[in-house]
């Protein structure tokens, strides 16, 4: 059996940069998913949209 080795990285909130307690893998890509921080005084939703294995950072406003 071969054993694959993937990194993961962690998923940061984009208005105040919290590290969540969100992983995704090192080949990993998606966009529209949102999440709600989990920092203590941001609490902002914002999208976590990953390109090539890495979070890209938009600064789109969103309802609160």
């Amino acid at each position: 059996m071969v054993k694959i080795e993937k990194k993961v990285k962690r998923v940061h909130c984009t208005e105040c940069g919290y590290k969540m307690p969100l992983s995704y893998a090192s080949d990993a890509e998606c966009k529209g998913v949102f999440a709600i921080c989990k920092g203590r005084n941001c609490r902002r939703p914002f999208e976590i949209r990953i390109e090539n294995g890495k979070q890209i950072n938009t600064k789109e406003k969103t309802v609160r």
